[in-house]
C-alpha cells in the first residue's frame, strides 16, 4: 500500500492537486496579460481568445511561446503525478524569472495597457478611455464620439499619447498638438515629459513678438541715419 507521504508522487492527493493548480493558476494569469493587450488592438474590450477566460486543457490552437509550452508541459505532467517540489522549483530557479500575476490581476493589468472604444448607452455615443502616466502617478481619461469611426481615430491618438507618457518621449510639436485638442494639459505635459517646463525658454511662442514695434523702431533708426 502507498504510505501517504508518498501520495504526492503520484497527483492524488488534496495537497498535490492544490500545489499544482496554483502554479497553473499563475502561468494563467501571466497568459491572461499578455493577451489582453492584443486582444484590445484587434477587436476592441469583448474580443477576447478563448484561452484568457476558460481553460479545461491544453489546446492545440495555442501559438507555441515559452508560456504557452510551459502550460502544457505542466498540465500534462500534473496528469502523470510529477512531484510538487520540483513544480515550485521550476517556477522560482529557472522558468519564471519575471514577476506572475494571478489571473484577475493580469485581466486588469493588460486591460490597462491601452486606451479602450465602447459602446456607452447612457449617452447613446462612443466612449473612449485612457490612462496618462503622470510620473509615478497615472490618471484615467474618458472622451465621448458621436460615431465609431470617429471613436476609432480618438483611441488611434490617445494611444499613442498614453506610450508617449510612459515612455517620456515626444516631439513639441505633438505635445502642442494634445494640448490644443485638451487630451492633456500644460501641468500634466510637465509631469509625464521632464523637458516641456524649460519649452518656453528654449522655443518661445512666435505669436507674442509685436512686429509692428519692430518695424517701427527700425523705420526711425533708418530716418535717423539715412545720408538722403
Amino acid at each position: 500500500m502507498l504510505k501517504t507521504r508518498d501520495r504526492s508522487l503520484v497527483g492524488g492527493s488534496t495537497r498535490s492537486d492544490r500545489g499544482v493548480h496554483s502554479v497553473l493558476h499563475t502561468v494563467y494569469g501571466r497568459l491572461a496579460q499578455l493577451v489582453r493587450a492584443p486582444a484590445l488592438q484587434a477587436g476592441g474590450r469583448w474580443f477576447e481568445p478563448g484561452i484568457a477566460h476558460h481553460y479545461e486543457g491544453p489546446s492545440d490552437t495555442l501559438s507555441e511561446g515559452p508560456f504557452s509550452l510551459l502550460y502544457k508541459g505542466l498540465y500534462y505532467l500534473h496528469q502523470d503525478g510529477f512531484p510538487v517540489s520540483r513544480w515550485r522549483s521550476i517556477r522560482s530557479e529557472k522558468c519564471l524569472s519575471d514577476p506572475i500575476l494571478p489571473h484577475f490581476e493580469g485581466y486588469i493589468e493588460g486591460y490597462k495597457l491601452m486606451a479602450s472604444l465602447e459602446r456607452f448607452p447612457a449617452r447613446s455615443c462612443w466612449r473612449v478611455r485612457y490612462t496618462l502616466s503622470l510620473g509615478p502617478a497615472k490618471r484615467r481619461r474618458a472622451r465621448y464620439c458621436p460615431t465609431k469611426g470617429a471613436g476609432t481615430a480618438l483611441r488611434t491618438r490617445v494611444s499613442d499619447l498614453e506610450q508617449a507618457t510612459r515612455d517620456q518621449v515626444a516631439t513639441n510639436n505633438q505635445i502642442k498638438k494634445w494640448i490644443t485638442d485638451g487630451l492633456l494639459s500644460d501641468d500634466e505635459a510637465k509631469s509625464a515629459f521632464p523637458g516641456w517646463s524649460d519649452t518656453a525658454a528654449r522655443d518661445p511662442d512666435a505669436g507674442s513678438i509685436d512686429f509692428e514695434a519692430i518695424l517701427c523702431a527700425y523705420g526711425e533708426y533708418a530716418v535717423r541715419n539715412s545720408k538722403a
